[in-house]
């Protein structure tokens, strides 16, 4: 066992650092001994852990945080006890355990003894240590044990009771009696008091009070017999409260059981026993019952009014309950077959209106009616007779009568009609056209029975046999013979009876059309004769005339030299009808033609009556007279060449003539310049033709060459455009002796001037000298002042060559350019970027220098963090600030109360004064040194607190002499405390928190040892009021 000794404080703890393991390094000279302290003295730490262990807190008190990590040891040494040594271990507190136990103080209190027996008590001591020590004893009661009487009672007026004392042996009673039980009969409340002497000599007296309560007189109201199931009760009331129920138990009660003119409500006829009970809540109850007889009441309901159209029908009557009747009354005799049935089968012979009674009758005296009128007529039963058809537009109509009035209507048509007599059945009617009529025959009996029938008349006309023939024109045409006639195009209607004389029938059957025509020349009649619905049409003839046929044939004369255009075609024409009209293929209209050209002739001749025939003819001529030869020879200046020419077509021998004289298919020419020769060919028909050639001679060759420009930049293109003209293509070109083409790409680096040459198929040659001038490029030197830093990064680039007019493009390799000499640039977005440099010269020299990886710009950290909790009050001022900080390597934090700290999480204690707000800085740091900084705002809030002792000891001996009651977060002005005796009288109050009560009654003589009460009233810093109450114990 280990304990702390106050012999060896040097050896307790923390009161240096051990250097070997401390993270401060030797260059850090600051003396930091006595930064680490224990957070209570060393000398609360004296005694022996014998239940429990020492916890020893370590508080880092530096005044600020360079970023050390905080650690310590612990070591104890093993001391021999010295002998004798010994230590009083101060209380911290005492808890006592037992019956109806109060505490004064943490070693003194009371128990209250309202019981006999013996009474286990307990009482656990606590050290400053931990350690407990439990001690045990028993408390023993005697005396009277009670209730003596018990409580009070209550009775129902007119009756009586016994009162019963107990715990004792001898009695007395303040009615006389000396007996421990009298019976009393109060007529109004009485109290009656018993004193008892115990057999250990103990007295007491109690009092007990009976209640004469009155009791309730019962009137549920008188009988009754009602026709309906419902009955609204009438019962009297008298005191307490009643309740309804009934014999059956099957009834219900509206709005409630407990209202005395409750509404009853049962199920089905029958007797029922309502009873009326009434209690007064005090155990007083009276009930009175009532019979009611029900007997449900018919509702009589006859049905609904019947008006039919015949002499019988079925009754509908909706029976309720109890036995129903039917009685009649009318113009003739009803017979009923069953009068009690609701729904009984009645028929007469006279028809007319009648009145039912349908009466119900329960058998209980409850009856009740209801009547329905009943009208019965004969049906009228129409028939407009059957259908029928005539060739007129007049026709009999032959309805057959029944009963009532009868009328003539027209239901459809497509013409109107006229009814010589309506009202009659057999009334003449007339239409206005012919077609299908339908007439309806309605009757009315004048009863609202009414009935109808339709009939279909057809009036029919006399067809007509009218047609009309097509002219035939020419012979073997085909004539169309149509139908004109007003007759049904329908063979199921109408017969059509048709006579074609001597006639071809092509098409056509019933009302045609027909297709005819005639196999000879000549007059023939066609005749017809139409039957429809049994009407005949008279008989129709046409004569038809076929005329003779036309005929055409042609003779010829062909051309004799191509294209001389000198052919003959004639016509010869008979048959038809003259005159005759002519239309040639070339449009001419004449009955031959001459000068005609070589092709195809067509004619068509056209008589009087527009018939026509066609016939064709070809002219032909000979082939065209050609001579082969060429048209263009080209050659060289010196040389000569052969023309020779051969002829094809016209007609064979040919005879050739030369410009020169000769006559020979060919010739041998050599000219110094282009020269034109022609050939003329003569055919055995003298038809000629001729052939110019030409004898091209090339001229001399010339060459053009175009360059782009004439001065350059280093590596910079010219291009030259080289054009040869003249002599014989195709053209080969020559660079410096070198073979090219064109254009012709060059890149100088050196000004120099370039030699072409030209030469042809005729192995001519020209040639031309180009000059060249090349300017200088410009020089490039780039440097930065910067190379890496933080973002935003400012970098001012530099190109330190002399300025001779170039522009510059810089290009930062983040997106952004500048276009100066010495921009300033800054990157925002951290990376690594490549940077160029573009120069231009005042000639359009460009040089491009690209420089890897030149900049480097470092993310910034960003600061975040959380309070925990961001409001805290004096109680636990202690704050958790959790670091959500991004890429922060290291950190600083200001917490607002001049601490600070260089943990990344740290957990903080503020100060509990001043109270309110705190700005909380936190600036994070990356590894490349890059910082951000963020502000927060804690709150420190004051707390509420209150306490008082329980007892003190005003002896004035300077020790517990004044009761004070302590608090934080009181408002002063608000604070009024009183203190009370036994009997409720303040004995002291003030509204000075400290000042304290000295045990006197109200400033004078001595409070008496004992319990005290208290009352404070106060408002706390909110302005929340509040009020504490407690007991104190004076001790002396």
């Amino acid at each position: 066992t280990y304990c702390w000794s106050e012999l060896y404080p040097q050896q307790g703890l923390l009161n240096n650092l051990d250097a070997d393991t401390s993270p401060i390094p030797a260059t850090d000279t600051i003396n930091y001994t006595g930064y680490i302290t224990p957070e209570n003295p060393l000398s609360g730490l004296i005694g022996c852990p014998l239940n429990g262990t020492w916890s020893i807190e370590i508080c880092d008190n530096w005044g600020f945080d360079n970023g050390y990590i905080f650690n310590w040891t612990l070591t104890l040494q093993n001391q021999a006890q010295t002998a004798g040594w010994t230590y009083s271990v101060p209380i911290d507190s005492v808890e006592w355990q037992g019956y109806n136990f109060q505490n004064i103080t943490d070693t003194t209190g009371y128990m209250v003894a309202d019981s006999i027996g013996t009474f286990p008590y307990q009482t656990i001591v606590y050290d400053v240590f931990g350690c407990t020590y439990t001690a045990n004893f028993n408390v023993e009661i005697v005396g009277i044990q009670g209730p003596i009487l018990g409580p009070d009672i209550n009775i129902c007026s007119g009756t009586s009771t016994n009162l019963t004392a107990q715990g004792g042996q001898f009695y007395s009673w303040n009615t006389g009696g000396n007996t421990a039980t009298i019976s009393v009969n109060p007529l109004v409340t009485t109290t009656y008091t018993v004193s008892i002497t115990g057999a250990n000599g103990c007295t007491a007296t109690d009092n007990i009070t009976v209640n004469v309560i009155q009791t309730p007189v019962a009137n549920a109201g008188t009988d009754a017999a009602v026709c309906f199931l419902t009955y609204q009760l009438q019962a009297v009331p008298s005191v307490g409260t009643g309740t309804w129920t009934s014999v059956p138990a099957t009834a219900a009660f509206s709005p409630n059981e407990h209202v005395p003119n409750a509404t009853a409500t049962v199920t089905g006829n029958g007797v029922y026993t309502f009873t009326w009970t009434e209690d007064n809540t005090n155990g007083c109850v009276d009930s009175d019952a009532v019979v009611i007889t029900f007997t449900q009441m018919p509702d009589a309901n006859a049905g609904t009014d019947i008006n039919i159209c015949q002499l019988d029908t079925n009754l509908a009557a909706v029976p309720s309950v109890g036995i129903g009747t039917w009685t009649v009354s009318g113009p003739g005799v009803l017979l009923i077959t069953d009068s009690h049935s609701a729904t009984t089968y009645v028929s007469t012979i006279t028809q007319g209106v009648y009145i039912l009674t349908w009466t119900e009758d329960n058998g209980n005296g409850c009856i009740d009616s209801d009547n329905m009128i009943l009208t019965l007529t004969n049906q009228p039963i129409a028939n407009a007779g059957i259908r029928d058809s005539i060739c007129s537009l007049s026709y009999p109509l032959q309805a057959v009568a029944s009963f009532g009035t009868g009328t003539w209507t027209q239901s459809d048509g497509p013409g109107f009609s006229n009814f010589l007599v309506p009202h009659s059945a057999t009334s003449n009617v007339t239409v206005s056209v012919y077609g299908d009529y339908y007439f309806i025959w309605t009757e009315n009996n004048g009863n609202g029975c009414i009935d109808a029938d339709t009939v279909l008349i057809t009036f029919n006309y006399i067809p007509t046999s009218l047609f009309t023939v097509d002219p035939i024109n020419c012979f073997g045409d085909d004539a169309t013979v149509t139908y004109t006639g007003n007759g049904q195009l329908n063979v199921n209607i109408a017969q059509y009876a048709w006579t074609f004389t001597n006639a071809n029938v092509i098409s056509g059957t019933g009302y045609g059309p027909y297709e005819i025509d005639y196999s000879s020349s000549g007059t023939n009649n066609i005749s017809l004769t139409v039957t429809q619905h049994g009407c005949v049409s008279p008989t129709t003839t046409i004569p038809v005339f076929n005329p003779t046929l036309l005929t055409l044939s042609l003779t010829k004369t062909d051309v004799t030299c191509n294209g001389l255009g000198n052919g003959h075609i004639f016509t010869t024409v008979a048959g038809g009808t003259p005159n005759y009209s002519y239309h040639w293929s070339n449009g001419s209209v004449f009955p031959s033609l001459g000068s005609v050209s070589p092709g195809n002739y067509t004619v068509t001749v056209t008589d009087l009556k527009g018939c026509t025939q066609t016939a064709d003819t070809f002219i032909t001529e000979p082939p065209k007279l050609v001579i082969n030869a060429p048209h263009y020879i080209p050659i060289c200046n010196g040389s000569d060449t052969i023309i020779t020419a051969s002829a094809t077509g016209g007609i064979f021998p040919y005879s050739y003539l030369w410009d020169t004289g000769d006559n020979t298919t060919s010739i041998t020419v050599s000219p110094d310049t282009t020269t034109y020769y022609y050939v003329i060919v003569t055919d055995a028909n003298e038809c000629t033709s001729q052939s110019n050639i030409e004898v091209f001679v090339y001229p001399p060759l010339t060459l053009t060459a175009i360059q782009s420009n004439d001065s350059v930049c280093p590596g910079e293109s010219i291009i030259i455009s080289l054009s040869a003209s003249g002599g014989k293509a195709p053209y080969s070109y020559f660079i410096n002796g070198d073979s090219t083409l064109t254009p012709v790409v060059l890149y100088p680096n050196v000004q120099q001037s370039y030699q072409i040459l030209v030469k042809d198929g005729c192995n001519y040659t020209a040639q031309v000298d180009i000059p060249v001038f090349v300017y200088p490029i410009p020089p490039v030197s780039a440097s930065s002042d910067i190379i890496n830093g933080c973002t935003p990064l400012s970098v001012t680039f530099n190109e330190s060559n002399p300025d001779e007019g170039q522009t510059y493009i810089w290009d930062f390799g983040d997106g952004e350019s500048a276009y100066i000499k010495n921009p300033v640039h800054v990157f925002i977005q951290p990376g690594v970027f490549d940077v160029t440099l573009t120069i231009t010269s005042i000639y359009g020299c460009k040089v491009t220098n690209f420089y890897e990886d030149w900049i480097t710009a470092y993310p910034v950290p960003e600061a975040l963090f959380e309070p925990n909790p961001p409001v805290a009050n004096i109680l636990k001022p202690i704050i958790s600030f959790v670091n959500h900080s991004i890429l922060a390597e290291s950190v600083r934090w200001y917490f607002g109360d001049g601490d600070s700290s260089s943990v990344y999480s740290p957990i903080h204690r503020y100060p509990t004064y001043p109270l309110g707000i705190y700005d909380v800085t936190l600036i994070v740091f990356s590894d490349k040194g890059c910082s951000d900084t963020i502000y927060g705002k804690i709150e420190i809030q004051n707390e509420l607190t209150f306490y008082a002792p329980t007892a003190f000891s005003p002896d004035k001996d300077d020790k517990n002499d004044m009761f004070f009651v302590f608090g934080n977060g009181i408002d002063l002005n608000t604070f009024h405390i009183y203190v009370y005796d036994r009997w409720g009288e303040v004995i002291f109050e003030t509204t000075d928190m400290r000042k304290g009560w000295d045990g006197s009654v109200k400033g004078n003589k001595k409070a008496p040892v004992g319990i005290y009460t208290w009352l404070a009233k106060f408002n706390d810093f909110n302005g929340v009021k509040h009020e504490k109450t407690g007991a104190v114990t004076v001790i002396r």
